[in-house]
């Protein structure tokens, strides 16, 4: 499979952009643990047929720092090609399923772990550089970017759930169409980006 690309070098590399007038899934950054010094987020999508990814993340360096990125669940287990730039915010990743001809459901793709914030910090997606790309080699761009923002002050506790004793409150940035889901106690959209 080639490199994930979006636009016009998607057409010089012989892949489609599919374009769709309603979503075609979700990318997600959701919290997966809270401790007092970090805060884990995992990078998923409910698109279908996924066989690689690519994610451009930034977020307040003056607020906090990416400690690691790595794999998330087959076929996307292996870590992930990662560029982070802690000084300006910045964290690129991409990675094509081990068996890229065949396309997995509802992915979690991969694993960021952060420094936790002492204040309020979002971590959000750059729109044109963030999608997948089907087992057909189709990159899939039209999808509703959600980020996080990591919830400063929290006591962390005893590195629980985000949800759970010990973890702090969680809301999302939402990058992308506007469609909408319900707010909950633990996830909260915000403006488009």
């Amino acid at each position: 499979m080639a490199a994930l690309t979006a636009g016009p070098a998607a057409a010089a590399t012989g892949s489609t952009t599919v374009e769709q007038a309603d979503p075609a899934g979700e990318l997600t950054l959701d919290v997966t643990n809270e401790t007092d010094d970090t805060v884990t987020l995992t990078l998923s999508t409910t698109a279908e047929n996924v066989a690689g990814y690519q994610a451009h993340l930034q977020f307040d360096p003056e607020a906090t720092a990416v400690q690691s990125v790595s794999g998330g669940e087959p076929p996307f287990s292996a870590d992930p090609v990662a560029t982070v730039d802690n000084e300006n915010g910045s964290v690129h990743l991409n990675q094509v399923a081990d068996d890229s001809s065949v396309g997995t459901d509802a992915p979690t793709m991969a694993t960021i772990t952060f420094e936790a914030a002492d204040a309020p910090t979002d971590v959000t997606f750059v729109a044109a550089d963030s999608l997948v790309a089907t087992s057909e080699a189709e990159a899939v761009t039209d999808l509703r970017r959600d980020g996080v923002t990591l919830d400063g002050g929290g006591d962390g506790g005893d590195g629980g759930d985000a949800g759970g004793p010990g973890g702090g409150a969680l809301t999302a940035a939402t990058a992308g169409p506007a469609a909408r889901r319900p707010a909950t106690t633990r996830r909260r959209r915000s403006r488009p980006t």
